[in-house]
């Protein structure tokens, strides 16, 4: 049986990074990414471009994916339990900011049973942001815009309770 990988990503820009994180990991293994949910993406980014469902079918088509399983949090700590991966592939960007903290929570979770950290370095030429941009200025109509509110209201935890009775 060959040793499991895993590698957490949003997949909702496909770009050669990502592309080069996965290569990384076939060296190790069979591939299973943990893709983040519409709901996690809109809780540390923006609401994604592409359903999960959309996301699903493009990552579980790229050669060298064995398996697509759902990340319901940022946070890799409860899948990685569940599989106990023999490696964890991850870009180098999170050993800064905010992502610290989760990178910390998976070198500990791995300690369990010997797991390891492979961390790839930021592939040359990719600029998230500007990717970003250019999706966004496509062409935003009222109606996308209204389509993307709902969407938000719907990832977003509300209180149903406002004080009255």
């Amino acid at each position: 049986m060959k040793p499991k990988v895993y590698v957490a990503m949003s997949g909702d820009i496909i770009h050669h990074g990502q592309i080069n994180i996965i290569k990384t990991a076939q060296k190790y293994g069979d591939v299973i990414v943990g893709l983040h949910t519409d709901e996690v993406i809109a809780s540390y980014w923006r609401i994604p471009v592409l359903s999960y469902e959309e996301r699903y079918a493009v990552i579980s088509n790229i050669k060298g994916v064995f398996e697509v399983i759902p990340q319901n949090e940022l946070d890799q700590t409860e899948n990685l339990r569940k599989l106990k991966p023999d490696f964890v592939v991850h870009g180098d960007d999170w050993k800064e900011g905010y992502e610290r903290k989760l990178r910390d929570k998976v070198i500990d979770v791995l300690k369990e049973w010997d797991g390891k950290l492979i961390e790839v370095g930021r592939t040359k030429g990719v600029n998230l942001d500007r990717l970003t941009d250019l999706v966004k200025h496509l062409g935003v109509t009222t109606d996308i815009r209204r389509a993307s509110l709902r969407k938000l209201l719907g990832y977003k935890k509300t209180s149903s309770h406002y004080g009255g009775s």
